[in-house]
C-alpha cells in the first residue's frame, strides 16, 4: 500500500532524512500538524534529555503521539526543521472533518467507556499528548483557582496561587471545543457549529505556535535569559535561524486573515502573561491589540475605571494599526522579538518595552481611533494566563453570540474539573489498557487511510472530468458548440425560505443538509453544475471539501440503471455520474 504523505514525512525525518524530500512533500501540502501515535520511542531515548528538560512531562514507559516538528526537534535534524517552521500549515476545517469522521465511524453508544477511550485519543491526537498523562495533579489545582478567578487560594495547607502556563490553558479550551464539536456531531445538532469550529482553529493554531517555539532545540540557560536581544543574536546565530522562519510564517498567517479574523500570540515577561493579537480589519490594515486585564502590572499602560464597590474594568490597549504591506519590514526587528519573548522570560522592563512598543520597534505604526473596544474586569492576581485569553474570546463570539460565550466558559471549568479528577485516579492505576486501546484505534486509522497516491489520483480524474464536462453552460451532445459556462452563468439570489435573509453561494454549504427550491428554469440545475465546475477548477470550497460529487437524481431509474443481480453500490453510482470516460480502477 502507497503512503499518505504524513507517513512519508515521518519515515523521512526518522529514517533517511533529506531536506529535498521534506521540501517535496510541503510542496505537495502535507500537513504539518499531523501527529502519528508511537508505541516504540526506544530509538529516541537517547534523543529525548531536552524535551525532558524544557517542555512537558514525558514518561518513556507510557506511549505519546509526536508531530513532524517535535520528530525533527528531537533528532536535531535542523535543516528540515527550519523548512517545517517556515512552511507550517495553518489547520484547516477539512483536517478536523477526518478527526471527526474517524471518532462518529467508531462510535458506539452501548460502550460509554470505549468511546470515552475514542474521544481521548481523537484529542490527544490534536494536542499530541494525553492532558492527563502529561500533567501532574498539582498543575491542574493551581488552573482550577485561575479559572474560576479566584485569588490566594490554598488546599490543605498547600498554596494554589502558583499560576500556570499559556499551552496547559489552551489544551483545556480546546479539549472543550473539542468535546462540544462532537456532543453536537453524535447528536446531529449542528447549531453554531461553524462558530465552534472557527473558534477550535484559531486557538489549535495558537497552541501549535506555541508548541513549536518551545521545541525549538537550543538550550537556553540561566546566563542566557538575564542577556539582551543583542547579545542573544550575536552569540546564538541558530537560534535567530529558527526564530526568522517563524516570524515568515506567522507573517503569511496574519497576510492571510479575512477581515474581523486575528491572530493572537501568548507572550509577556517573568510571572506574568499578556496576549498580543493582529485582528484585520480591512483588506489593507490591521490592528495590534495588547489583551493584558491587570491594572498594576504594568501600571498606567491601559485606560482603567474603577467603581464604589472596588470592582475595576481595563480596556485592552490598541498600538495602532499597520499597513499589509508593512508586515514583511517589521519581520526582523519586531517578530523575530515577539517570539523571542515566548522562549525567553523576560523582565517587566523588557516586556513592557517591547510589547507595549515603547522602544518603537515597530516601524510604520499608523496612530488609530477606536471607541468600541470594551472593558472586562480586572483579573485576580494569580490568573492572568486565563483572562489575557478573554478579550479575545469575547470579540470573536461574546459580542454577537453571548449565551455560547458565556457556556463555553462554564464547560471549561466543568471539564477541567473532570480532567484535575481523572488524573489523580491514573496516578493510582495503570494506564495499558488505553494504550492498548490506542494502539488499535491508530492501527485502524492508517488501515482505513486511502493512499495519497491513489487519492490524488482518484481526485484528479475526478476534478479532469467536471472541468470537461461542466465547462460550458450546457451538457447536451453538441457541448463544444456551447457557450463557457463562467462566461454566462448569471449568479442567483438565494435566501432562506423563512427569514429571508440573503446567502451567498460561496455559504451555501454552512448546513449539512441542503435544500434549494425555485420554480422550473430558474436555474437550480445550473446553479448545481456551476458549483460542481467552481470547486473542480479551485474557485469555490477549495480548502473546505476533499471530495464533491454530483449526482443527479433524475438519472437514478431503470432506463440508465437496468435491474441486475448484485444490487448497485454507492461506488458504482458515484463511477457512472461523476467520472465520465472511464472506470474508476485500474
Amino acid at each position: 500500500m502507497n503512503e499518505t504523505l504524513e507517513t512519508q514525512l515521518y519515515n523521512t525525518l526518522k529514517n533517511n532524512c533529506n531536506s529535498e524530500m521534506v521540501k517535496n512533500l510541503i510542496e505537495q501540502c502535507v500537513d504539518c500538524n499531523f501527529s502519528r501515535f508511537n508505541n516504540n520511542l526506544s530509538d529516541f531515548n537517547r534523543h529525548l534529555s531536552y524535551f525532558l528538560r524544557n517542555v512537558s512531562h514525558f514518561d518513556r514507559l507510557t506511549n505519546t503521539f509526536i508531530s513532524p516538528i517535535q520528530l525533527a526537534a528531537k533528532l536535531g535534524r535542523h535543516e528540515e526543521l527550519l523548512l517545517l517552521y517556515e512552511h507550517r500549515n495553518s489547520p484547516t476545517k477539512l483536517q478536523l472533518e477526518k478527526r471527526w469522521t474517524f471518532y462518529i465511524n467508531h462510535y458506539d453508544r452501548l460502550h460509554r467507556e470505549r468511546n470515552e477511550i475514542l474521544f481521548d485519543y481523537t484529542v490527544s491526537r490534536l494536542l499530541y499528548t494525553r492532558i492527563t498523562t502529561e500533567h501532574t495533579e498539582i498543575e491542574f489545582d493551581n488552573l482550577i483557582p485561575a479559572l474560576r478567578d479566584i485569588d490566594n487560594a490554598s488546599h490543605r495547607g498547600r498554596s494554589l496561587s502558583d499560576g500556570s502556563r499559556p499551552d496547559i490553558f489552551l489544551q483545556v479550551r480546546i479539549y472543550t471545543l473539542v468535546r462540544t464539536i462532537i456532543d453536537k456531531k453524535i447528536n446531529k445538532d449542528d447549531y453554531m457549529i461553524e462558530i465552534i469550529e472557527k473558534e477550535l482553529l484559531h486557538n489549535l493554531e495558537t497552541y501549535y505556535f506555541i508548541i513549536g517555539i518551545l521545541l525549538i532545540p537550543v538550550d537556553i540557560t540561566k546566563s542566557m535569559m538575564n542577556q539582551s536581544f543583542s547579545q542573544i543574536k550575536s552569540s546564538q546565530s541558530l537560534l535567530i535561524k529558527y526564530y526568522r522562519k517563524i516570524a515568515k510564517n506567522l507573517i503569511s498567517k496574519i497576510k492571510q486573515l479575512e477581515i474581523n479574523d486575528e491572530y493572537t500570540i501568548p507572550t509577556g515577561w517573568k510571572e506574568h502573561a499578556v496576549c498580543v493579537s493582529f485582528r484585520r480589519t480591512s483588506q489593507t490594515h490591521f490592528i495590534i491589540r495588547i489583551d493584558n486585564p491587570s491594572s498594576k502590572n504594568p501600571p498606567d499602560m491601559h485606560e482603567i475605571k474603577r467603581f464604589k464597590d472596588g470592582d475595576i474594568r481595563i480596556k485592552p490597549k490598541i498600538l495602532g494599526q499597520l499597513h499589509v504591506h508593512n508586515l514583511d519590514a517589521n519581520l526582523n526587528n519586531y517578530f523575530v522579538l515577539l517570539i523571542d519573548s515566548v522562549k525567553r522570560d523576560l523582565t517587566l522592563e523588557k516586556g513592557r518595552l517591547l510589547i507595549y512598543n515603547l522602544n518603537e520597534k515597530i516601524r510604520h505604526l499608523e496612530e488609530i481611533q477606536t471607541d468600541n473596544v470594551p472593558w472586562f474586569i480586572e483579573q485576580a492576581n494569580v490568573n492572568c494566563v486565563v483572562k489575557c485569553f478573554e478579550p479575545g474570546l469575547w470579540l470573536r463570539i461574546g459580542e454577537i453570540h453571548q449565551e455560547l460565550y458565556y457556556q463555553l466558559l462554564d464547560l471549561e471549568k466543568y471539564n477541567l474539573d473532570v480532567l484535575a479528577r481523572r488524573c489523580k485516579e491514573e496516578h493510582i492505576r495503570k494506564l495499558d489498557d488505553i494504550f492498548d486501546r490506542f494502539n488499535s484505534l491508530a492501527e485502524d486509522e492508517d488501515i482505513n487511510s486511502l493512499p495519497t497516491v491513489e487519492r490524488t489520483r482518484l481526485q484528479i480524474k475526478l476534478k479532469n472530468s467536471y472541468k470537461q464536462y461542466y465547462k460550458h453552460l450546457s451538457s447536451n451532445t453538441n457541448i463544444e458548440h456551447c457557450p463557457l459556462l463562467d462566461d454566462k452563468y448569471v449568479h442567483l439570489r438565494f435566501e432562506h425560505n423563512i427569514t429571508r435573509i440573503r446567502i451567498e453561494l460561496k455559504n451555501l454549504s454552512i448546513k449539512s443538509h441542503v435544500l434549494i427550491l425555485g420554480e422550473a428554469g430558474c436555474g437550480k440545475t445550473t446553479a448545481c453544475q456551476y458549483i460542481t465546475y467552481s470547486w473542480a477548477i479551485g474557485k469555490l470550497w477549495r480548502n473546505k471539501f476533499e471530495w464533491l460529487f454530483y449526482i443527479k437524481t433524475r438519472n437514478l431509474n431503470s432506463e440508465v440503471y437496468p435491474p441486475r443481480s448484485n444490487k448497485y453500490s454507492l461506488i458504482d453510482i458515484i463511477e457512472k455520474e461523476c467520472f465520465t470516460g472511464g472506470e474508476l480502477h485500474h
